[in-house]
């Protein structure tokens, strides 16, 4: 489906945002012309109504409507980095929008308020005890026991990486990043194929970009996702910026994907993000993708149906395997001797001429 026919769509619906869930949720030819032309197009006027529907439709909370804005994350970080490398700030200022309503979402409860928590403390009430409140009980006031009762009465924030943020700046980008995909990976189930193909393409595309070794044809298999052209312009591209949470959380994705119907090309995208890490000196990341890598070299590849994470090799029954100890002595019992009772004469029997 052409661009300006999703945008038709789209604007059909832009007064009850909520419509657009129940009319296009099912319609994966809207989804797939997005995941397609979204990178093309994120800066063309377009695009304004496609991303001013999503800023919205994850603003109201319903979570049918924030898992049809999630199935887009995989293209909404890559077009969003690709544009960050080419220092387009004039064409990604609504694709930030979209993701720091997904960032903002995680730090802030329904009410608008930064989430919090208490420490426990034993001068404090709780489900489980009630504090003393005997007379002959109670410290004196001393500078010590009115310094924990300060600190137990002070709120620690939980805000995930950061506060509740109105811009992405250099420095939050890579935090906000993490904390979207973190968000994606949570409901990963939940999604599309599509989505699960674009989320393998976007770890394609941000391991490529900038490495000619890995644009080659050759090279590698995306199963035709990606064309001659698009392998060019990969090579010819900035490097992406990267650090080691943001590939672990791509490869927690990849992992699940790699066991639910994405065997080959989330298998192809995780030897890619070894190389990068391995390039970028990213020990964290580069333990994970090398451990996943070398886990599927032994097992002979994923599975395409099977438990995640578990592949059991169940011998036949003529496969015999001996792993015999090098320094114990193995002792065969004669043929004859098939009965217990057989059997526990013979060791008696060996046990006195040992003694002897």
């Amino acid at each position: 489906m052409e661009f300006e026919d999703i945008q038709v769509e789209f604007k059909k619906y832009s007064e009850e945002p909520l419509k657009i869930v129940e009319k296009l949720k099912a319609n994966r030819e809207v989804i797939k012309g997005i995941i397609e032309n979204l990178p093309k197009n994120y800066a063309n006027q377009v695009s304004h109504p496609i991303c001013s529907s999503f800023f919205e439709l994850y603003r109201t909370g319903n979570r049918d409507a924030m898992n049809f804005v999630l199935q887009f994350v995989p293209v909404l970080i890559w077009t969003y980095l690709a544009a960050t490398c080419r220092r387009d700030k004039q064409g990604y200022g609504e694709l930030e929008a979209i993701l720091l309503a997904i960032y903002n979402s995680v730090v802030m409860d329904n009410k608008g308020i930064e989430k919090t928590f208490r420490l426990p403390s034993l001068s404090r009430p709780s489900m489980y005890h009630e504090p003393s409140i005997g007379v002959s009980s109670m410290p004196a006031l001393t500078e010590s026991v009115l310094s924990r009762h300060e600190q137990s009465e002070t709120p620690i924030v939980i805000n995930g990486p950061n506060k509740q943020l109105t811009r992405i700046s250099a420095g939050y980008r890579m935090s906000v990043l993490c904390t979207v995909l973190s968000q994606y990976n949570s409901s990963i189930a939940l999604m599309n194929e599509d989505s699960h193909t674009s989320y393998c393409i976007m770890a394609h595309r941000i391991a490529k970009a900038g490495f000619s070794k890995l644009c080659r044809k050759d090279s590698t298999d995306c199963n035709g996702f990606l064309s001659n052209e698009e392998l060019q312009s990969l090579s010819n591209h900035p490097r992406v910026p990267i650090v080691a949470p943001l590939i672990q959380e791509i490869t927690h994705g990849l992992y699940y994907l790699l066991y639910n119907g994405q065997p080959d090309i989330a298998k192809t995208a995780l030897e890619q993000l070894d190389f990068r890490v391995a390039h970028g000196l990213l020990a964290p990341a580069h333990v994970l993708t090398n451990a996943v890598v070398h886990s599927q070299s032994i097992t002979d590849a994923a599975p395409k149906e099977g438990p995640l994470g578990l592949q059991v090799l169940i011998p036949s029954a003529d496969t015999q395997i001996v792993t015999p100890s090098p320094t114990m002595k193995t002792l065969k019992l004669p043929e004859f001797l098939e009965s217990s009772s057989s059997l526990h004469a013979w060791n008696d029997r060996k046990t006195l001429q040992t003694d002897e």
